[in-house]
């Protein structure tokens, strides 16, 4: 299998921003504004950070492990495997998402 150009990376990864949106709004904004009109209050900072981490590592998780594509990865053609072609591990995957959070806060 052939590795992805940079302009197919740079491409699904503008993509899969426009589909966080939906997945956030549903599983982030919309439970949390709701919290917020039926008690008044918003939780503290580092818990919604928390919440996010957990509903983006659900969300590349679930998918990655099911078929190593998201929906934008689907699209250009882009498809995660580890060095020997095999299917990533959990362990893979769980790496590969907390090691990504650095360039993403920096």
């Amino acid at each position: 299998m052939a590795t992805a150009s940079i302009r197919r990376r740079l491409a699904s990864m503008l993509y899969e921003s426009f589909l966080l949106l939906g997945v956030l709004s549903v599983a982030f904004v919309v439970p949390h504004l709701l919290l917020g009109m039926a008690r008044k209050a918003a939780l503290p900072g580092p818990l919604l950070w928390l919440h996010v981490f957990i509903v983006l590592l659900a969300y590349f998780g679930w998918l990655w492990k099911r078929s190593g594509q998201t929906l934008a990865m689907q699209t250009w053609k882009i498809k995660l495997v580890s060095a020997n072609g095999m299917p990533l591990t959990t362990r893979q995957i769980f790496l590969r998402f907390c090691l990504a959070w650095p360039s993403l806060l920096g």
